[in-house]
This record gives structure tokens, sequence and C-alpha cells, in this order.
């Protein structure tokens, strides 16, 4: 009894910071129409989430070679998640274009890194960031790819986070030892990365108008299953210490990706279809993850 109070108890402590200021995002964007999560979130993607992948990469005490299993472990969930979509939208005749829009990406931003630092400190903090940095990388190419039709390179090319990442990597193979205000830089534009990144998701969800919430908790209860499948897989193949299985188990139980349903609003369809994806798979979470988290912070 003690150990499971002990447990519920890291659990609230991994959950309610993540609650608390999504919820002030909600209500702040609630309130006050000049609110816009999209900006917010832009200065997350664009200035923090960049200096806290740099510095939280190159301070990681982790090997450099299990970062880029960790990485390779990404891919292989998000091709498992597409390969597996795919399969049921031609079993079922269903349209495959909002589909793959909204179910393809997790939350291993605005949700998956704060709780993978909260729950598992530095060394989750790591694994989170770079399932994130490559799920953004896949997000901004193939995401865009299946949404938009075109491959966005100017996009790509100018994407601060890549750029850091690449440093990031470059650093860690040569053995470089970046000077101090490097990291100073980006440990303050890191600071604001995950607060800025829960006030975005409170805000988006405040300004979404759902559509279909039934089909959507029925689309996204699939998309979970497929996601506890593949990050069964990935725990079981993977060369990684016992250690950070945990790790890799919370990340793929995250939700649907708040940059699923902006990018269906970019295009111009589905977006409602999308929002009702986002938002039940929102509710479902309040379920799963504390259950996912009962189970790895054993």
């Amino acid at each position: 009894m003690t150990d499971f109070l002990e447990v519920f108890g890291a659990v609230g402590g991994v959950l309610l910071p993540v609650l608390i200021i999504s919820a002030a995002g909600y209500v702040w964007a609630k309130r006050d129409p000049r609110f816009t999560g999209e900006f917010i979130g832009d200065v997350a993607l664009h200035v923090g989430v960049p200096g806290l992948l740099f510095a939280s990469l190159v301070r990681a005490e982790i090997d450099t070679a299990l970062l880029g299993i960790a990485a390779c472990g990404a891919v292989g969930y998000i091709a498992f998640v597409h390969l597996a979509l795919l399969a049921v939208f031609k079993a079922t005749g269903t349209a495959s274009q909002p589909g793959f829009t909204g179910l393809a990406f997790g939350n291993w931003g605005n949700i998956g890194m704060p709780i993978s630092l909260f729950a598992f400190g530095a060394t989750g903090l790591s694994i989170g960031a770079t399932f994130f940095a490559t799920s953004i990388f896949l997000q901004f190419t193939l995401g865009y790819r299946l949404s938009v039709g075109a491959w966005p390179w100017r996009k790509i090319l100018t994407l601060p986070l890549l750029w850091l990442l690449a440093a990031a990597v470059l650093v860690r193979t040569l053995n470089l030892v970046p000077p101090k205000w490097v990291l100073d830089t980006a440990d303050l534009a890191g600071g604001a990365a995950i607060p800025a990144m829960l006030l975005a998701l409170g805000g988006g969800v405040a300004r979404m108008h759902p559509k279909g919430l039934l089909n959507g908790l029925k689309w996204a209860s699939l998309r979970y299953v497929i996601g506890l499948v593949a990050s069964l897989a990935l725990t079981a193949l993977l060369p990684l210490p016992d250690a950070l299985k945990p790790v890799i188990l919370t990340i793929g139980m995250m939700p649907l990706a708040l940059f699923n349903y902006i990018m269906a609003e970019k295009t111009g369809e589905h977006g409602p279809e999308v929002a009702g994806y986002v938002v039940a798979s929102l509710l479902i979470a309040c379920v799963v993850l504390p259950v996912t988290l009962m189970f790895t912070l054993r």
C-alpha cells in the first residue's frame, strides 16, 4: 500500500505541473482574444526548444550512440504508426488524408518533453528531446508532404531546431567543449521552452472547434493501441539499457500532437475533424498517462 501511494504521488507530481500550466494557457486564451497560441508555439519552436535541445543533448550523461539509437527508435515508431494506419484505412475504406494528418504524430513536444523531464530527470529529457527533434523533422518533411502535397524545403532549411540539433551532434561526436556563453545562451532560451509549449497547448485547445467527438474517440483510441504496440516493440527490440526503456514506453503513449491540427488548418481542409481527433486523444490521455506512469515509474 505504501509503495502504491508513493507511485501515485509521483504520478501526480509529474502530471500536475503539466496540467496547471496548460490550464493557464486555456483560461488565458478564453479570456483574452489577443492570446495567440500559435505565436507562443512558434516562440517555443524557434527559440526555446532549440536552446533546450542543444543544452540537454550536449550535457546528456548518455553515450552518443544511445541517443542515435533513440532517434532510430523514433523513426521506427513513426513508420510503424503510418503503416498501421494505412492498413486500417485500406481495410475500412476510410479516407486517408485527414487520418494521416490527424493521427500520424504524437505530442512529443508540448507534453512529451515536460513529462520526460519531470518523470525521469535530465536523462529522460535527453531521450525525450531526441524523440521530439526526430518527430519535428519528419513532421516538417513527411507530415507536410502528406498534408499539402509538397516538400517545404525553405521551411526545413530555416528551422533553427534542426541546425542546433546538427550542432549538438557535431559537438558530441568530436568531443568539443562549447564556450560558457554558448551554453548560458542555450540555457536562457531553453528555460522558456517548456512553459511556452504548455501555454501554447492550452491556448490551442481553447481555440479548437472539434467536430464529431465520438468519431474522434474511436480513432484516437485506435491510435493509442497502435502506439502501445509500437512502444512495446521498441522496448523489446532496441539495444537500450533497461533503465531507459520506461522512458521510451512513456513517450510512446503521448496524445496526438497539436501540430496535427495546425497543419490541417494550414491546408484549409479537415480542420474541425482533426481537432476532434486531438481533443479526444487529450481526454483519453487523462486516463492513459496516469496508468502508464504508474507502471513506468516503478
